[in-house]
């Protein structure tokens, strides 16, 4: 039952990354959403990172904690990357 559960988590969080995709590929260069959109896709898909292991290899634990490491590091990544490029807006802004 969790796999089926955690199967509909990762198709959502995947239409989700994929509507994150179209949303940048549509938006005005120097808006906002071109800022602050890569951030979010990255988020997606280190929750798809931590995910996929369990729903692919549920009986895996080696590979479920090493999906698990992945994904912290990649959401550290993202949120280091959405910050400085917030920062750099901001300064061009004034």
């Amino acid at each position: 039952m969790a796999t089926k559960g955690e199967m509909v988590l990762v198709v959502f969080i995947a239409s989700n990354g994929l509507f994150i995709a179209w949303l940048w590929y549509r938006a005005r260069p120097e808006s906002g959403e071109r800022t602050v959109l890569p951030m979010f896709l990255l988020l997606s898909i280190s929750m798809l990172v931590g995910l996929l292991p369990r729903v692919l290899w549920p009986t895996a634990e080696r590979v479920k904690i090493g999906g698990s490491i992945a994904s912290i590091i990649l959401t550290v990544l993202a949120t280091i990357i959405g910050a400085r490029r917030l920062f750099r807006a901001r300064r061009r802004t004034g």
